[in-house]
């Protein structure tokens, strides 16, 4: 064979082992790779001469959670609002460290002050101490014995019990029914004859006169009154009563303070009177001066206690019989004094006046409220009998 032929021959050779390359490269391809893919990605399997794939590793997935952050020393917080901030933490922390102290010393001498009378060193002078500052507040309650005379109702017995902080002992003052007083409605007359205007008007005469507060009345029949009043037997007396104006608790603590207390200590002190002439019958006028001195003695109750209110004189000129004395009434309720009730010189006045001798514009405007009516005057004349004169005009509606 020529050298033509055997290059021929080769050329041949060498197109077809390129054709059978390209052919076994495009089914590699159609089959996931080529021999060099499959080299790299796995290792030669000697029998089949072809390349097993072995497993490709796969990143690591991320977690979501984020990282913990490296704890890195915190820098120190400084500036002006900083400062400030930690300046009012300061005044804070300060004034609660202060109240808490003051608490703790109010406790702590609350305390001590309580068993302070225990202490045998303290003992008489903390006693003296208490007699000096404490005193409690009294309680009063009006008998009223009732007698029938000429078809009209009358006082014919009055006594005022006036229970103060002494538990051992009750006094009180026995009222002749002659006294000479201020009637609220009917002006001076007997106390006695009070009655026929209503026990709220022998009340109101009663605590206008003596000046204190009368908180409670019983009504009995002047029979019983003589069994039991007259003869210190008070809690027969209450259980006798026709009317009180008690309800059940305090009927309960006096019936108590009254069942506590011999009738030997029950002080029941006539009223101290001078006799008063006026033509040709003789009445009884309260003695002040003994009286203030009783107070003071008997119930340690000094006179400017009692007297200290403003004197009022109440004069009718609406024409409506019993306007002044209801007037004087409401006014001796709000501890006004009233010292004198009449009819005014006339019944034309449509306009309640309330005339001012001083200057005391607040006590105006509580009697103007108290009557529910009134316009308020001013007058500069010296005026030493009241403080006040109220004149009742139309406009006034008095209880019906």
């Amino acid at each position: 064979m020529g050298r033509r032929a055997i290059k021929k021959e080769q050329k041949v050779a060498k197109a077809l082992g390129s054709l059978a390359a390209g052919i076994k490269a495009f089914f590699t391809i159609r089959s996931g790779g080529s021999r060099k893919a499959d080299h790299s990605a796995g290792k030669l399997d000697k029998r089949s001469k072809r390349y097993r794939k072995e497993p490709v590793a796969r990143k690591p997935v991320r977690s979501k959670t984020p990282k913990a952050r490296s704890k890195k020393p915190l820098k120190p917080q400084t500036g002006p609002r900083i400062a400030a901030r930690k300046k009012r933490k300061l005044q804070w922390a300060q004034a609660i460290l202060i109240g808490s102290s003051c608490l703790l010393v109010f406790l702590t001498a609350s305390i001590f002050w309580k068993y302070l009378p225990e202490i045998s060193f303290f003992k008489e002078k903390s006693v003296i101490a208490k007699k000096r500052i404490i005193k409690s507040k009294s309680e009063s309650l009006l008998f009223i014995g009732v007698k029938d005379e000429n078809g009209q109702e009358n006082a014919a017995g009055l006594a005022l019990i006036i229970i103060g902080k002494e538990k051992d002992k009750i006094a009180g003052w026995s009222i002749p029914k002659s006294t000479f007083v201020v009637i609220p409605g009917r002006g001076y007359e007997k106390i006695g004859m009070s009655l026929e205007l209503g026990t709220s008007t022998t009340v109101a005469t009663v605590q206008n006169f003596l000046g204190v507060e009368v908180d409670h009345f019983a009504r009995l029949s002047m029979d019983d009154y003589e069994e039991t009043v007259s003869k210190m037997k008070l809690e027969s007396a209450l259980e006798s009563a026709e009317q009180v104006s008690l309800n059940r608790d305090e009927y309960a603590r006096f019936s108590r303070r009254f069942d506590m207390v011999q009738p030997r200590d029950v002080n029941l002190i006539p009223l101290p009177v001078k006799p008063l002439v006026v033509g040709r019958e003789t009445y009884l006028r309260p003695d002040d001066e003994e009286i203030d001195r009783l107070f003071d003695l008997i119930w340690d109750i000094s006179e400017k206690d009692r007297k200290d209110e403003p004197r009022i004189i109440v004069l009718n000129g609406s024409g409506i019989p019993g306007a002044g004395g209801d007037a004087a009434e409401r006014l001796i309720k709000i501890n006004c004094r009233v010292v004198e009730t009449e009819n005014a010189n006339n019944f034309d006045y449509d306009k309640t006046q309330i005339i001012i001798y001083r200057d005391s514009d607040e006590l105006a405007e509580k009697i103007r409220k108290t009557l529910k009516a009134g316009v308020i005057l001013h007058k500069d004349m010296p005026q030493d009998l009241a403080d006040v004169t109220v004149v009742i005009g139309k406009d006034y509606q008095p209880k019906k």
